[in-house]
Protein backbone atom coordinates (compact mmCIF):
# COMPACT_ATOMS: atom_id res chain seq x y z
CA UNK A 1 0.00 0.00 0.00
CA UNK A 2 1.47 3.37 -1.01
CA UNK A 3 1.92 6.08 1.62
CA UNK A 4 -1.04 8.44 2.04
CA UNK A 5 -1.07 11.54 -0.13
CA UNK A 6 -1.05 15.07 1.18
CA UNK A 7 -4.44 16.53 2.13
CA UNK A 8 -6.39 17.75 -0.84
CA UNK A 9 -9.86 18.96 -1.62
CA UNK A 10 -11.06 15.37 -1.92
CA UNK A 11 -12.40 14.37 1.56
CA UNK A 12 -11.70 10.72 0.76
CA UNK A 13 -7.96 11.47 0.77
CA UNK A 14 -7.77 13.56 3.89
CA UNK A 15 -5.57 12.41 6.73
CA UNK A 16 -6.24 13.22 10.39
CA UNK A 17 -5.77 16.83 11.46
CA UNK A 18 -3.02 15.93 13.92
CA UNK A 19 -0.97 14.63 10.97
CA UNK A 20 -1.73 17.75 8.92
CA UNK A 21 -0.16 19.83 11.66
CA UNK A 22 2.92 17.66 11.53
CA UNK A 23 3.39 17.47 7.76
CA UNK A 24 5.87 20.12 6.64
CA UNK A 25 8.66 20.57 4.11
CA UNK A 26 7.21 18.55 1.25
CA UNK A 27 5.45 15.91 3.37
CA UNK A 28 8.39 15.28 5.73
CA UNK A 29 6.69 14.29 8.98
CA UNK A 30 8.21 15.40 12.26
CA UNK A 31 7.06 13.69 15.44
CA UNK A 32 8.02 16.78 17.39
CA UNK A 33 4.76 18.38 16.27
CA UNK A 34 2.58 15.39 17.06
CA UNK A 35 0.44 16.07 20.11
CA UNK A 36 -0.29 12.53 21.21
CA UNK A 37 0.70 8.89 20.83
CA UNK A 38 -1.95 8.20 18.21
CA UNK A 39 -0.81 11.10 16.05
CA UNK A 40 2.83 10.02 16.31
CA UNK A 41 1.86 6.50 15.31
CA UNK A 42 -0.05 7.74 12.27
CA UNK A 43 2.86 10.00 11.32
CA UNK A 44 5.24 7.05 11.46
CA UNK A 45 2.92 5.08 9.21
CA UNK A 46 2.78 7.91 6.67
CA UNK A 47 6.56 8.27 6.54
CA UNK A 48 7.23 4.51 6.36
CA UNK A 49 7.95 2.61 3.12
CA UNK A 50 5.03 0.97 1.29
CA UNK A 51 3.51 -1.90 3.22
CA UNK A 52 4.95 -5.33 2.52
CA UNK A 53 2.34 -8.08 2.07
CA UNK A 54 4.29 -10.53 4.23
CA UNK A 55 4.47 -7.97 7.04
CA UNK A 56 0.75 -7.35 6.78
CA UNK A 57 -0.09 -11.07 7.03
CA UNK A 58 2.32 -11.52 9.94
CA UNK A 59 0.77 -8.69 11.96
CA UNK A 60 -2.76 -9.87 11.15
CA UNK A 61 -1.94 -13.39 12.35
CA UNK A 62 -0.47 -12.06 15.58
CA UNK A 63 -3.50 -9.85 16.21
CA UNK A 64 -5.85 -12.78 15.55
CA UNK A 65 -3.91 -15.36 17.55
CA UNK A 66 -2.63 -13.36 20.51
CA UNK A 67 -4.80 -10.25 20.87
CA UNK A 68 -8.28 -11.19 19.61
CA UNK A 69 -8.66 -14.09 22.10
CA UNK A 70 -8.31 -11.70 25.03
CA UNK A 71 -10.97 -9.41 23.58
CA UNK A 72 -13.24 -12.47 23.37
CA UNK A 73 -12.47 -13.68 26.90
CA UNK A 74 -13.08 -10.20 28.31
CA UNK A 75 -16.48 -10.07 26.61
CA UNK A 76 -17.29 -13.44 28.17
CA UNK A 77 -16.25 -12.29 31.64
CA UNK A 78 -18.39 -9.18 31.25
CA UNK A 79 -21.50 -11.22 30.58
CA UNK A 80 -21.01 -13.66 33.44
CA UNK A 81 -21.15 -11.05 36.19
CA UNK A 82 -23.84 -8.89 34.56
CA UNK A 83 -26.62 -11.45 34.82
CA UNK A 84 -26.51 -12.44 38.47
CA UNK A 85 -27.95 -11.40 41.81
CA UNK A 86 -31.40 -10.23 40.75
CA UNK A 87 -32.14 -6.59 41.68
CA UNK A 88 -28.48 -5.73 42.00
CA UNK A 89 -28.22 -6.41 38.26
CA UNK A 90 -30.22 -3.20 37.77
CA UNK A 91 -27.92 -1.28 40.11
CA UNK A 92 -25.01 -2.42 37.94
CA UNK A 93 -26.53 -0.52 35.01
CA UNK A 94 -26.98 2.65 37.06
CA UNK A 95 -23.22 2.80 37.49
CA UNK A 96 -22.73 1.79 33.86
CA UNK A 97 -25.00 4.60 32.62
CA UNK A 98 -23.45 7.32 34.76
CA UNK A 99 -19.85 6.37 33.95
CA UNK A 100 -20.08 5.58 30.25
CA UNK A 101 -19.89 9.09 28.79
CA UNK A 102 -17.16 10.37 31.17
CA UNK A 103 -15.28 7.12 30.61
CA UNK A 104 -15.39 7.48 26.83
CA UNK A 105 -14.18 11.09 27.17
CA UNK A 106 -11.22 9.89 29.25
CA UNK A 107 -10.58 7.12 26.71
CA UNK A 108 -9.94 9.81 24.10
CA UNK A 109 -7.21 11.39 26.21
CA UNK A 110 -5.18 8.42 27.47
CA UNK A 111 -3.40 5.49 25.80
CA UNK A 112 -6.01 2.87 24.95
CA UNK A 113 -3.99 -0.13 26.15
CA UNK A 114 -3.17 1.31 29.57
CA UNK A 115 -6.63 2.75 30.16
CA UNK A 116 -8.54 -0.39 29.18
CA UNK A 117 -6.06 -2.65 30.96
CA UNK A 118 -6.39 -0.61 34.16
CA UNK A 119 -10.19 -0.74 33.91
CA UNK A 120 -10.19 -4.52 33.47
CA UNK A 121 -7.87 -5.00 36.46
CA UNK A 122 -9.94 -2.64 38.62
CA UNK A 123 -13.11 -4.43 37.51
CA UNK A 124 -11.59 -7.75 38.61
CA UNK A 125 -10.57 -6.36 42.00
CA UNK A 126 -14.07 -4.97 42.63
CA UNK A 127 -15.61 -8.25 41.48
CA UNK A 128 -13.48 -10.11 44.01
CA UNK A 129 -14.62 -7.84 46.85
CA UNK A 130 -18.21 -8.87 46.11
CA UNK A 131 -17.48 -12.07 48.02
CA UNK A 132 -16.93 -10.00 51.18
CA UNK A 133 -20.34 -8.30 51.05
CA UNK A 134 -22.72 -9.17 53.87
CA UNK A 135 -25.61 -6.79 53.27
CA UNK A 136 -27.74 -5.47 50.46
CA UNK A 137 -26.23 -1.98 50.83
CA UNK A 138 -22.69 -3.31 50.49
CA UNK A 139 -23.60 -5.53 47.57
CA UNK A 140 -25.43 -2.71 45.81
CA UNK A 141 -22.45 -0.36 46.24
CA UNK A 142 -20.04 -2.89 44.81
CA UNK A 143 -22.32 -3.61 41.85
CA UNK A 144 -22.62 0.12 41.15
CA UNK A 145 -18.81 0.47 41.08
CA UNK A 146 -18.59 -2.63 38.94
CA UNK A 147 -20.89 -1.05 36.37
CA UNK A 148 -18.76 2.10 36.38
CA UNK A 149 -15.54 0.19 35.68
CA UNK A 150 -17.10 -1.87 32.89
CA UNK A 151 -18.74 1.10 31.16
CA UNK A 152 -15.79 1.83 28.87
CA UNK A 153 -14.91 -1.77 27.98
CA UNK A 154 -17.32 -2.22 25.05
CA UNK A 155 -16.73 1.28 23.57
CA UNK A 156 -13.00 0.75 24.02
CA UNK A 157 -13.12 -2.55 22.18
CA UNK A 158 -14.96 -0.87 19.31
CA UNK A 159 -12.06 1.61 19.12
CA UNK A 160 -9.53 -1.23 19.21
CA UNK A 161 -11.30 -3.14 16.44
CA UNK A 162 -11.26 -0.05 14.23
CA UNK A 163 -7.58 0.56 14.99
CA UNK A 164 -6.20 -2.87 14.09
CA UNK A 165 -8.53 -4.48 11.52
CA UNK A 166 -9.79 -3.35 8.12
CA UNK A 167 -13.50 -2.98 7.46
CA UNK A 168 -13.57 -6.28 5.58
CA UNK A 169 -12.03 -8.01 8.59
CA UNK A 170 -14.09 -6.32 11.29
CA UNK A 171 -17.44 -8.07 10.75
CA UNK A 172 -16.20 -11.60 11.41
CA UNK A 173 -13.98 -10.61 14.32
CA UNK A 174 -16.63 -8.44 15.93
CA UNK A 175 -19.12 -11.31 15.64
CA UNK A 176 -16.60 -13.66 17.24
CA UNK A 177 -16.07 -11.26 20.16
CA UNK A 178 -19.79 -10.72 20.71
CA UNK A 179 -20.46 -14.46 20.45
CA UNK A 180 -18.35 -14.86 23.57
CA UNK A 181 -21.19 -13.26 25.49
CA UNK A 182 -22.94 -16.56 24.86
CA UNK A 183 -19.78 -18.49 25.66
CA UNK A 184 -19.54 -16.56 28.92
CA UNK A 185 -23.12 -17.46 29.75
CA UNK A 186 -22.45 -21.12 28.92
CA UNK A 187 -19.26 -21.32 30.98
CA UNK A 188 -20.77 -19.27 33.78
CA UNK A 189 -23.75 -21.61 33.93
CA UNK A 190 -21.55 -24.69 34.24
CA UNK A 191 -19.32 -22.91 36.76
CA UNK A 192 -22.29 -21.88 38.89
CA UNK A 193 -23.76 -25.38 38.72
CA UNK A 194 -20.47 -26.97 39.78
CA UNK A 195 -19.77 -24.49 42.55
CA UNK A 196 -23.34 -24.91 43.76
CA UNK A 197 -22.33 -28.37 44.99
CA UNK A 198 -19.32 -27.13 46.99
CA UNK A 199 -19.65 -27.48 50.74
CA UNK A 200 -16.82 -25.32 52.10
CA UNK A 201 -16.10 -22.47 54.48
CA UNK A 202 -17.97 -19.94 52.33
CA UNK A 203 -21.33 -19.85 50.65
CA UNK A 204 -21.13 -21.16 47.05
CA UNK A 205 -21.91 -17.76 45.53
CA UNK A 206 -18.84 -16.24 47.21
CA UNK A 207 -16.57 -18.74 45.47
CA UNK A 208 -18.02 -17.68 42.12
CA UNK A 209 -16.96 -14.06 42.58
CA UNK A 210 -13.55 -14.95 43.99
CA UNK A 211 -12.79 -17.12 40.97
CA UNK A 212 -14.19 -14.71 38.37
CA UNK A 213 -12.46 -11.73 39.98
CA UNK A 214 -9.06 -13.45 39.96
CA UNK A 215 -9.47 -14.52 36.32
CA UNK A 216 -10.48 -10.97 35.32
CA UNK A 217 -7.41 -9.44 36.99
CA UNK A 218 -5.12 -11.87 35.16
CA UNK A 219 -6.93 -11.10 31.90
CA UNK A 220 -6.39 -7.36 32.41
CA UNK A 221 -2.66 -7.81 33.01
CA UNK A 222 -2.23 -10.05 29.96
CA UNK A 223 -4.38 -7.72 27.83
CA UNK A 224 -1.94 -4.88 28.53
CA UNK A 225 1.19 -6.98 27.97
CA UNK A 226 0.02 -8.50 24.68
CA UNK A 227 -0.52 -5.12 23.01
CA UNK A 228 1.24 -4.91 19.61
CA UNK A 229 4.81 -3.60 19.51
CA UNK A 230 5.56 -0.14 18.10
CA UNK A 231 6.61 -1.57 14.72
CA UNK A 232 3.52 -3.76 14.58
CA UNK A 233 1.36 -0.74 15.38
CA UNK A 234 2.84 1.14 12.42
CA UNK A 235 2.15 -1.80 10.10
CA UNK A 236 -1.38 -2.10 11.51
CA UNK A 237 -2.07 1.58 10.82
CA UNK A 238 -0.83 1.16 7.25
CA UNK A 239 -3.13 -1.85 6.88
CA UNK A 240 -6.26 0.02 7.99
CA UNK A 241 -5.54 3.11 5.87
CA UNK A 242 -8.08 1.74 3.37
CA UNK A 243 -10.82 2.36 5.95
CA UNK A 244 -10.32 6.12 5.42
CA UNK A 245 -11.49 6.82 8.97
CA UNK A 246 -8.24 8.30 10.30
CA UNK A 247 -6.41 7.29 13.44
CA UNK A 248 -6.57 10.46 15.47
CA UNK A 249 -8.82 10.70 18.52
CA UNK A 250 -10.33 14.17 18.78
CA UNK A 251 -9.96 15.83 22.17
CA UNK A 252 -12.21 18.76 21.29
CA UNK A 253 -15.96 18.75 21.91
CA UNK A 254 -17.80 20.14 18.87
CA UNK A 255 -21.45 20.88 19.60
CA UNK A 256 -22.31 21.10 15.89
CA UNK A 257 -21.26 17.48 15.43
CA UNK A 258 -23.59 16.39 18.23
CA UNK A 259 -26.49 18.29 16.66
CA UNK A 260 -25.71 16.80 13.25
CA UNK A 261 -25.68 13.27 14.68
CA UNK A 262 -28.90 13.89 16.62
CA UNK A 263 -30.65 14.93 13.40
CA UNK A 264 -29.38 11.99 11.36
CA UNK A 265 -32.31 9.59 10.71
CA UNK A 266 -29.96 6.59 10.70
CA UNK A 267 -28.64 7.50 14.15
CA UNK A 268 -32.17 8.02 15.48
CA UNK A 269 -33.44 4.69 14.13
CA UNK A 270 -30.41 2.74 15.35
CA UNK A 271 -30.71 4.38 18.75
CA UNK A 272 -34.39 3.45 18.93
CA UNK A 273 -33.65 -0.16 17.95
CA UNK A 274 -30.90 -0.37 20.58
CA UNK A 275 -33.23 1.08 23.21
CA UNK A 276 -36.05 -1.36 22.46
CA UNK A 277 -33.65 -4.31 22.42
CA UNK A 278 -32.17 -3.18 25.73
CA UNK A 279 -35.63 -3.22 27.31
CA UNK A 280 -36.11 -6.84 26.28
CA UNK A 281 -32.57 -7.79 27.29
CA UNK A 282 -33.07 -6.19 30.69
CA UNK A 283 -35.71 -8.79 31.44
CA UNK A 284 -33.05 -11.48 31.15
CA UNK A 285 -31.54 -10.17 34.38
CA UNK A 286 -34.54 -11.75 36.06
CA UNK A 287 -34.63 -14.76 33.74
CA UNK A 288 -33.78 -17.14 36.57
CA UNK A 289 -36.87 -16.05 38.48
CA UNK A 290 -39.01 -16.59 35.39
CA UNK A 291 -37.63 -20.09 34.83
CA UNK A 292 -38.10 -21.00 38.50
CA UNK A 293 -41.72 -19.96 38.09
CA UNK A 294 -42.15 -22.95 35.78
CA UNK A 295 -41.35 -25.26 38.69
CA UNK A 296 -37.62 -25.91 38.26
CA UNK A 297 -35.32 -25.98 41.29
CA UNK A 298 -32.35 -23.53 41.51
CA UNK A 299 -29.76 -25.92 40.04
CA UNK A 300 -32.10 -26.96 37.22
CA UNK A 301 -32.80 -23.29 36.57
CA UNK A 302 -29.07 -22.68 36.23
CA UNK A 303 -28.73 -25.44 33.64
CA UNK A 304 -31.68 -24.05 31.67
CA UNK A 305 -29.38 -21.22 30.56
CA UNK A 306 -27.33 -23.65 28.45
CA UNK A 307 -29.75 -23.82 25.46
CA UNK A 308 -30.05 -20.02 25.48
CA UNK A 309 -26.26 -19.65 25.47
CA UNK A 310 -25.81 -22.16 22.67
CA UNK A 311 -28.37 -20.46 20.43
CA UNK A 312 -26.77 -17.10 21.18
CA UNK A 313 -23.31 -18.26 20.08
CA UNK A 314 -24.57 -19.94 16.89
CA UNK A 315 -26.79 -16.98 15.93
CA UNK A 316 -24.09 -14.36 16.46
CA UNK A 317 -21.43 -16.29 14.57
CA UNK A 318 -23.91 -17.02 11.79
CA UNK A 319 -24.98 -13.38 11.52
CA UNK A 320 -21.36 -12.24 11.45
CA UNK A 321 -20.48 -14.76 8.74
CA UNK A 322 -23.45 -13.75 6.56
CA UNK A 323 -22.70 -10.06 7.04
CA UNK A 324 -19.09 -10.51 5.93
CA UNK A 325 -20.15 -12.52 2.87
CA UNK A 326 -23.15 -10.40 1.87
CA UNK A 327 -22.25 -6.68 1.78
CA UNK A 328 -25.14 -4.35 2.53
CA UNK A 329 -27.14 -7.02 4.34
CA UNK A 330 -26.64 -5.89 7.94
CA UNK A 331 -30.08 -4.40 8.50
CA UNK A 332 -31.83 -7.33 6.81
CA UNK A 333 -29.97 -9.85 8.97
CA UNK A 334 -30.57 -7.82 12.13
CA UNK A 335 -34.28 -7.62 11.34
CA UNK A 336 -34.50 -11.37 10.68
CA UNK A 337 -32.71 -12.05 13.96
CA UNK A 338 -35.53 -10.32 15.86
CA UNK A 339 -38.20 -12.74 14.64
CA UNK A 340 -37.32 -15.84 16.76
CA UNK A 341 -37.25 -13.88 20.06
CA UNK A 342 -40.66 -12.41 19.25
CA UNK A 343 -42.04 -15.91 18.62
CA UNK A 344 -40.48 -17.20 21.84
CA UNK A 345 -41.92 -14.33 23.86
CA UNK A 346 -45.39 -14.98 22.45
CA UNK A 347 -45.12 -18.68 23.33
CA UNK A 348 -44.08 -17.91 26.91
CA UNK A 349 -47.04 -15.57 27.23
CA UNK A 350 -49.62 -17.90 25.67
CA UNK A 351 -48.62 -21.40 26.82
CA UNK A 352 -49.99 -22.78 30.08
CA UNK A 353 -47.66 -22.79 33.10
CA UNK A 354 -47.82 -26.59 33.22
CA UNK A 355 -46.25 -26.74 29.77
CA UNK A 356 -42.60 -26.41 30.84
CA UNK A 357 -41.03 -27.38 27.52
CA UNK A 358 -43.37 -25.58 25.11
CA UNK A 359 -43.77 -28.60 22.84
CA UNK A 360 -47.50 -29.34 23.03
Amino acid sequence: MAPAEAPGPDPEKRVPSDINAAAEDDHAVSKHHIADETGALAASALSSPPLDEAQSRSVLKKLDRRFLPFLCVTYALQFIDKTSLGWTSSIFYFGYLLAEYPGVAVLQRFPVAKFLGANIILWGVILTTTAACGSFAGLASVRFLLGATEATISPGFVVVTGMWWTRREQAGRSALCVSFLGVGSFVGTLLAYGIGHIRGSFSPWRYIFLILGAVTVVCGVVFTLFWPTEQEKVVAVQRVAENKTGTGRSKTFVAAQVVEAARDPAVIILGLVSFVNAIASGGLAFGSLIVQGFGFNPLQTTLMNLPLSTVQVVAQLGAGFLTSKMPGSRLHIATAAMVPPIIGTLLINQLHLDNKWGCR
